[in-house]
C-alpha cells in the first residue's frame, strides 16, 4: 500500500477540535455514534492519475453527544473535518476511511481506492508508399510519399506529421509539416534522404527513403515580355494590364506562371525588381501568342505606379526583365456643382482643384476629378488659376475627412461684393464677407463657429395679429416692413397666417412694460435649425416709439428673424445695434445678406469662404 506521502490532500470544511463534553448525563452508558450518510456510495473506486474525489461523511449521536470527525488512511490523519478532498498522483492502493467520534466512542466507514497511472504508450508507423526503400526519377519529375500510423492511445487527431528532406552531401535540411501524405518536385540532380515522421508530442516513430535524381534540369527561360500594356482600373485602388503570352522554352510550349511586381520608381535592373512589391492572383499562362489581361488590385489609390512582370517556367526559371509601364491607380472620384450664394444659379467657367486634379465646370456647374489620392484632405473651387485673390468671387476650399469611393461636393461661391451703405468705410475695410461673417457671427474669432444654422424651409409663415396702437395699424405696418424686405431682396420671403400652431414666426404685442423691441428663438428643429420665432413688441417702449419709428422697428426685427444673430456696427445699416440707426429701411448690403440665406443650405459652413 503507498503512503500517504505520496498523496496531495485538499481540506475541505471547518476545523473541529476533539470534545468530550456530553449533552446527557455522563453517568449514564455511552453509545456510539451512527454513520448516516456518505459519499461517494461506492465502497470500491478506480482513478487513473492524475485525479480527484470528494469524501464526506455525516452521523447522529444516540446520547446526543457533540461529534468530531476524521479522515485516515492507516495510521496517518488526512483531515479533521467532515469532508475531503483525496488527491492522487501516483499508483496504487488506498484504504480511506472517515471516523465519527463522540470522545469515547467511534463509528467508521471505509473506501478502497485503485490509482493507475495514465500511461502514454508511443504511436508507430504500420506502413509506407513507395513500398521500396530506394527510389529513382529524372529531374523535374514529382514524387509522392506517405505512410500510415497505429497510436495505442487513440489520438490520432493530435498526431504530428513531419518529412525531412536532405541532399547528400550538403549540409541543409528541409522540413515539411502536415499530414502523412507529401508531394516533391526534384528540379536538381543528386541523392536525397527523405524521412517522415510521426509525433504525438512525447513518443515518435519514424521511416525513411533513398531517392536518386538523376537527368539535367531545364535552363532555357520563358521569352521575355515586351508589348506589356495598362490603364486605370475599374475598381478603387487597382489597374488593368494586358501582354501576350511567351512560352516555356522561349515561345515554346506554356509558361508555369506569371510575376507582377510594382514600384513608385522605374523597374529596370535585378536590383530594382528585388525591391519591388510582388502582386498576388497571377493568371495561368495560356498558349504563347495568346493575348491576357489581369486586374492588379490592393494599390494605393489615387496614385501612379511603375509595373512590370516576367513569365516563369516549371524549373523556376524567369524571363528577362520586359518593359515597364507607368499607370494612374483608380482613385477616388469627386463631383458635385458649383452655385453663386446670392442668386443659386450654377456657375460655369470655375475652376475646381484637388491634390494636382482640376476640371472646369461647365454651364450647368458640374465638375469631376476623377482618381484622387486616398489621402486626400481638400476640395478647392476657384473663380481663376490664381489661388488666394479675389476675383468675381471669394475662393471656396472644403476639408474631407474618411473619402469615400464616390464623393459629391457642392460648392457655393459668395461674391466679392462692395459694402454700399457704411458710413465709415473702415469698420468692414469695403468687403462684403467681412460684413457678411460678423452679422452672422461665423468669422470662427474669440472661439465662434463658422456653422450658420438658417430656416429650413421659404417662405416664413408669419402670424401678425390685429393691432391698432394710437391709430396706428401695427398690422398694416409690420405687412409693410415685410414687403420692403422682400422688395429688396427680390424673393417671396413671407407669408402671413391665421393660425398660431402654423407660424415659424409670431408678433407678440406687450403693453405695460417700457422695454426695448426684441426677438427670440422660441423653438428648435433636431438639426439646430430654427422651429418657431418671436418678435415681441413693446407699445410703452419711450427709446423708440412706435408712433415715431414704426417702420424702422418692425423691419428691424423682421431681418432679426429672417436670420440676423448679431448687429451691424455701422450706422448706415438698418441693423445697427444699442443705438438708433441713419438709415431706415433696409440697404443693399442687408438684402445681399438675405439673399445669401434664402439660396443656401440651412446649415453651412462659412469657413470654407476664403477671406484672402
Amino acid at each position: 500500500m503507498k503512503q500517504t506521502a505520496a498523496l496531495i490532500i485538499v481540506l475541505v470544511g471547518a476545523f473541529a477540535l476533539g470534545s468530550c463534553i456530553f449533552q446527557n448525563d455522563p453517568l449514564k452508558p455511552n453509545n456510539p455514534p451512527i454513520i448516516e450518510f456518505s459519499y461517494p456510495p461506492e465502497r470500491y473506486l478506480s482513478r487513473t492519475a492524475p485525479d480527484s474525489l470528494l469524501f464526506f461523511i455525516r452521523a447522529v449521536d444516540p446520547d446526543g453527544d457533540i461529534i468530531d470527525y476524521i479522515f485516515v488512511i492507516g495510521d496517518s490523519v488526512l483531515g479533521t473535518s467532515d469532508s475531503l478532498m483525496f488527491f492522487a498522483t501516483d499508483s496504487g492502493d488506498y484504504h480511506l476511511q472517515g471516523l465519527a467520534m463522540d470522545g469515547n466512542e467511534r463509528a467508521a466507514h471505509s473506501w478502497f481506492i485503485t490509482v493507475d497511472e495514465d500511461y502514454n504508450e508511443p504511436p508507430f508507423i504500420i506502413g509506407y508508399l513507395p513500398s521500396q526503400r530506394e527510389v529513382s526519377c529524372t529531374v523535374g519529375e514529382t514524387l509522392a510519399f506517405s505512410f500510415s500510423t497505429f497510436d495505442p492511445n487513440n489520438t490520432l487527431d493530435e498526431l504530428q506529421f513531419t518529412y525531412e528532406l536532405k541532399k547528400i552531401g550538403e549540409a541543409q535540411t528541409s522540413r515539411f509539416y502536415g499530414s502523412a501524405q507529401f508531394e516533391y518536385r526534384f528540379l536538381e540532380r543528386g541523392e536525397y534522404d527523405l524521412k517522415g515522421i510521426v509525433w504525438d508530442g512525447e513518443y515518435g516513430d519514424t521511416t525513411s527513403w533513398f531517392v536518386n535524381v538523376t537527368g539535367d534540369p531545364d535552363t532555357i527561360a520563358p521569352a521575355v515580355i515586351i508589348d506589356l500594356e495598362g490603364r486605370t482600373g475599374n475598381d478603387l485602388g487597382s489597374v488593368w494590364i494586358t501582354w501576350t503570352a511567351v512560352g516555356d522554352d522561349g515561345t515554346t510550349g506554356s509558361a508555369s506562371a506569371y510575376e507582377v511586381r510594382t514600384s513608385t520608381e522605374p523597374i529596370l535592373t535585378e536590383e530594382d525588381w528585388e525591391e519591388a512589391s510582388r502582386k498576388n492572383n497571377t493568371p495561368v499562362p495560356a498558349p504563347p501568342g495568346t493575348q491576357e489581361t489581369m486586374v492588379v488590385r490592393a494599390l494605393n489609390p489615387g496614385t501612379y505606379v511603375y509595373l512590370t512582370m516576367r513569365a516563369i517556367d516549371d524549373f523556376f526559371n524567369y524571363s528577362p526583365l520586359g518593359n515597364c509601364i507607368h499607370l494612374l491607380v483608380r482613385g477616388i472620384d469627386a463631383t458635385g456643382y458649383v452655385y453663386a450664394m446670392h442668386t443659386g444659379e450654377p456657375l460655369g467657367g470655375f475652376l475646381v482643384t484637388s491634390h494636382e486634379r482640376r476640371d472646369t465646370t461647365d454651364l450647368s456647374g458640374a465638375y469631376l476629378l476623377k482618381d484622387l489620392p486616398y489621402y486626400m484632405s481638400y476640395i478647392r473651387a476657384t473663380d481663376d488659376d490664381a489661388f488666394g485673390t479675389v476675383g468675381e468671387y471669394y475662393d471656396c476650399n472644403r476639408a474631407v475627412y474618411d473619402p469615400d469611393p464616390l464623393i459629391h461636393q457642392d460648392f457655393y461661391s459668395m461674391p466679392a461684393l462692395g459694402i454700399q451703405s457704411t458710413y465709415n468705410v473702415k469698420v468692414y475695410e469695403n468687403r462684403f464677407i467681412v460684413f457678411f461673417k460678423e452679422v452672422t457671427e461665423t468669422d470662427g474669432r474669440f472661439g465662434k463657429s463658422t456653422v450658420y444654422h438658417a430656416w429650413n424651409h421659404w417662405p416664413l409663415k408669419v402670424h401678425s395679429p390685429e393691432k391698432v396702437f394710437e391709430g396706428l395699424d401695427l398690422q398694416a405696418v409690420a405687412r409693410g416692413a415685410m414687403d420692403e424686405w422682400e422688395a429688396e431682396t427680390g424673393y417671396d420671403l413671407f407669408v402671413e397666417v391665421d393660425q398660431l400652431s402654423e407660424a415659424d414666426v409670431r408678433i407678440v404685442y406687450i403693453d405695460d412694460l417700457d422695454y426695448k423691441h426684441r426677438y427670440r428663438t422660441v423653438e428648435w428643429n433636431p438639426d439646430g435649425t430654427p422651429k418657431l420665432r418671436e418678435i415681441q413688441i413693446y407699445t410703452a417702449n419711450t427709446s423708440v416709439p412706435l408712433w415715431r419709428l414704426a417702420h424702422l422697428v418692425y423691419a428691424h426685427e423682421m431681418g432679426h428673424v429672417l436670420g440676423f444673430l448679431a448687429h451691424s456696427a455701422d450706422p448706415g445699416h438698418l441693423m445697427l445695434g444699442l443705438t438708433l440707426p441713419q438709415v431706415h429701411h433696409v440697404t443693399p448690403d442687408e438684402a445681399n445678406v438675405i439673399k445669401i440665406l434664402r439660396n443656401m443650405p440651412p446649415i453651412f459652413d462659412y469657413g470654407s469662404v476664403i477671406d484672402e
